[in-house]
């Protein structure tokens, strides 16, 4: 195992709030104190999940949540809440409200502490489209891409894709846009993605989106000494700040 990251400022107290996301065999943990700010962060190479667990155990965050990425999720209006599912949609499924009149439906959701990452995802989204009148907000995590679709502040669709490529990833962004009837050059696109990958896919998104941005990454970290998968302890931190109504 290889610590990649270890920033320590205050004891885990039975108030703090703690997320967890392992992938790929790299495990993250996050804490945060009553105040919101960061108790306890950690990033490190571990392929064993017994030892994650472990882990979360050693450092007082058994009771945190998982983050999860793959499971299939839908946007719903509350007023369909109780129609029938999409049959892609399994078993198990929790509700986040994310705001009046809008849930989200994650499949494969046991454990109520759990989350997916498009809860958080949707907030910072929500808050880049109270500027800008339409928006395409993607967040791309290991080859998994979300994402949102504003028009006049509400999100009219939420969606995940497995992707290959950056043509992979401007195909599925510019996809709502055209499904809404709209032209690129009337909305604004963000992205969100590790260093390396953003800097190709801007790249490729720029020679055919005139209003294309990189998403600014939100950390009480000093500039220019965020941490590695910086999009991935954004979503977790975000989450943690989210004062979220009533989950069923």
């Amino acid at each position: 195992m290889s610590r990649l990251w270890n920033s320590r400022r205050a004891a885990i107290l039975p108030n703090s709030r703690m997320v967890y996301f392992q992938r790929n065999g790299i495990f993250h943990a996050l804490a945060c104190d009553a105040a919101g700010e960061i108790a306890l962060h950690i990033i490190e190479e571990n392929q064993d999940l017994g030892a994650a667990s472990a882990l979360l155990q050693q450092e007082g965050l058994s009771d945190a949540g998982l983050m999860l990425l793959d499971n299939p999720f839908i946007l719903l209006p509350t007023a369909f809440e109780n129609s029938d599912l999409p049959g892609f949609l399994p078993p198990t499924i929790k509700t986040t409200q994310v705001e009046k009149g809008l849930t989200i439906k994650v499949g494969n959701c046991a454990a109520e502490k759990n989350f997916h990452a498009i809860v958080p995802l949707y907030y910072i989204a929500k808050e880049s489209a109270e500027k800008h009148k339409q928006l395409v907000y993607s967040c791309l995590i290991d080859g998994v891409l979300l994402v949102l679709f504003f028009r006049n502040g509400l999100c009219e669709l939420a969606n995940i894709y497995k992707v290959k490529n950056d043509s992979d990833i401007l195909y599925f962004s510019v996809a709502p846009v055209k499904k809404a009837g709209l032209t690129v050059d009337r909305v604004h696109f963000e992205f969100l993605a590790e260093t390396e990958e953003l800097k190709s896919l801007m790249r490729t998104v720029s020679r055919f989106l005139p209003d294309a941005s990189a998403a600014k990454i939100d950390l009480p970290y000093i500039a220019g000494e965020y941490p590695p998968f910086a999009p991935i302890a954004f979503l977790m931190y975000q989450y943690l700040q989210c004062e979220l109504p009533a989950e069923s």
